[in-house]
Parts: structure tokens; sequence; C-alpha cells
């Protein structure tokens, strides 16, 4: 299985604090991965070193294995799609053009452009009649929804999402949690999503990646996190996740 993604004793720091110790991680094409944990734990500064907006102090991080250094980093990330809260929209452009400013900025066609847009309409189920609308004119959700298109409108090879559904009311945030899920099957791309909520990043990946103080806890599905804890840490982030109404069964059940 090929590693599109490949980090080795990565470490970062921010002054005086360490964000990253010794991380490693291998992340395989196509398969979908949630870094998880408690804010402060590095899984935000892990998703910025893949992208190349964060220098490491130590380490190497690859993709596809090329060194991700300065120099390289800009072609890179025009192979990779991040979304973040909000979307990180532009407020003095419209929705087609948020959209649309990586491609125009590399010279693609009118024609491709307009395709590609509608293309990304259907995909993420929002009407092509906001294509003129500005951010403030647009729901929380429908920001997302944007922000994901102007993240896929070059067709990457990745998809990194950093909280994309942190701010977002809990009705709105299920449904894109469903949209997203059918979206990433059907891209067939790799994904890489930060959150702090479990059940989330259960739905969204196939694979958990705990962090916590800056290291990797342990990694695997959700029912390995449940039935085979590495650490105390790991259960008790685990089981502070669970719902009220689950805490009301009995000890026996699981998440």
């Amino acid at each position: 299985m090929v590693s599109i993604f490949k980090l080795e004793h990565i470490v970062k720091h921010y002054g005086g604090t360490l964000a990253l110790d010794d991380v490693s991680l291998s992340i395989t094409a196509g398969t979908s991965v949630a870094l998880i944990g408690s804010s402060g734990s590095g899984k935000s500064t892990l998703l910025k070193v893949m992208l190349g907006l964060v220098a490491t102090d130590g380490g190497t991080a690859q993709f596809e294995n090329t060194v991700i250094a300065p120099q390289q980093s800009l072609a890179l990330r025009q192979q990779m799609g991040y979304v973040i809260q909000e979307g990180g929209l532009f407020p003095h452009l419209t929705v087609s053009e948020n959209i649309a400013l990586m491609a125009e900025h590399l010279d693609w066609p009118k024609e491709k452009i307009r395709a590609r847009l509608s293309e990304l309409f259907a995909l993420t189920r929002l009407p092509e009649h906001f294509a003129g609308r500005y951010p403030k004119e647009l729901s929380g959700g429908q920001r997302q929804r944007v922000g994901l298109m102007r993240a896929l409108m070059l067709r990457p090879k990745v998809l990194l999402l950093d909280e994309p559904l942190g701010a977002l009311d809990p009705i709105i945030r299920a449904d894109l949690q469903h949209d997203l899920k059918e979206i990433f099957q059907s891209l067939g791309a790799t994904v890489v999503l930060v959150t702090h909520d479990i059940s989330e990043a259960a739905f969204l990946a196939e694979t958990l990646v705990l962090l916590h103080e800056g290291r990797i806890v342990q990694h695997g599905s959700l029912a390995e996190l449940v039935r085979s804890p590495a650490s105390p840490f790991v259960t008790r982030f685990v089981n502070a996740q669970r719902s009220p109404l689950e805490s009301l069964q009995s000890p026996q059940s699981t998440i």
C-alpha cells in the first residue's frame, strides 16, 4: 500500500511550548484519517505541517516521496484541498469568484472553470443560483459548502479539513456530516480531518489518530480505542465524550 504522507520524528515548538513531540505517521493513499484530541494536543499543527504551512523544528515530512519544504510548498499545495471553519471565504468576492480563485490564477480557460463550477455545485448540493451571492448572504452551512468547493476546484489528490463543522449548529452539522461522507466516498481521494468530536471522527474516517500533549498515543478504529486502549488517557478521552443517554445504558454497552 502506497503512503501519500510520511511523517518521521516531527518536532515543533511555538516559543517555549512543545506542540509536536517526535511524531511519526504514515497515511495510505485513498484512505480517510481523523486527527483527534483535546485542545492544544497538536492535531491542527500536524495538519498544517502536512500542508507546508508550518515549518518543523525537527524530523521530515513527505508528500508522495517529496519533502515538504518552503521551496516546494506552493506547488505541493495545488495538489491539496484545504478547508477550515466557516470556509475562510473572501468577503469581497462572490461565491463563484471564491471557488474559482486558484483556477483563475492558473489561467484555466473560462469554459473549463464554468464546467468545473457546475460539477461542484451538484456535488455539494448547493443550488447554482448562489453563484453570484457574497459570503455575508450565506448561512454557516452554505459557507462551509462553498469552502469545500473551493478546496476541490483543482481536483486535489488529498483533502485536509481543520474542524470544518465546529462552528455549526447540531442539525446543520449532522446534515453536512452525511453529505461529507458521501462526497468522500464518491471522490476516492485521501482525506485527513481534524476534529475534537470522536463520534464525528468515527463517522467520517476509517482510522482515528489520537494525540495528547503533542504525541500520538494511539491510532486505529473507534472499536480498538474503546476495547484496547493504549493508555488510561485513551479511556478518559473516549469516556468523556459519551452522551448523557449512553451513560444511562448498562456498563457492558460500548460507544
